[in-house]
């Protein structure tokens, strides 16, 4: 069995013994996966996690060439009062009306556009295979509510996917 926990503020000497937690009731050692390309840093004053490393992920020559042909933009849409809307760190009663506004905002086009954000970013897609978006958000109910908006848009209707 898997399972996920959150624990803030327990700090790093949780994490590094972790594995014998379940000896306190007898039972034999968990194998712990500690992840984070920010905690490898030896024994330099910045290592979050003073433990050897045993295993490093690396990828392959194939899949560097694809990340390195890889592009990221920032796009910023404009809430009522003109300033760029935000969605992380917005409060749990108002994330729901700023989701809306940033779809809207990308999904349709804005001032002088012909096309929405979305479709500009499709553009740029040459494989018709591959033409096709991620849109990443905080929640399930995020994602369904965000599924149901960009549902009534025509021109992301027949591009909506469950």
């Amino acid at each position: 069995m898997l399972r996920f926990f959150r624990c803030a503020g327990v700090g790093r000497s949780l994490l590094t013994s972790l594995h014998e937690v379940p000896s306190l009731d007898g039972a034999p050692p968990a194998n712990v996966l500690l992840m984070s390309g920010t905690s490898w840093a030896g024994t330099a004053v910045g290592a979050h996690v003073l433990a050897p490393v045993k295993a490093i992920l690396k990828s392959s020559p194939k899949e560097r060439g694809a990340l390195r042909r890889t592009s990221f933009r920032k796009i910023f849409i404009p809430g009522p009062d003109g300033k760029s809307l935000h969605l992380s760190g917005m409060r749990p009663d108002r994330r729901p009306k700023v989701l809306e506004l940033m779809l809207e905002g990308l999904a349709r086009p804005r001032g002088d556009q012909l096309q929405s954000d979305f479709e500009q970013e499709l553009n740029l897609i040459g494989s018709a295979r591959r033409k096709r978006l991620l849109v990443l958000v905080g929640s399930y109910e995020e994602a369904r509510r965000g599924f149901q908006l960009l549902d009534t848009i025509p021109a992301g209707r027949e591009r909506c996917a469950d």
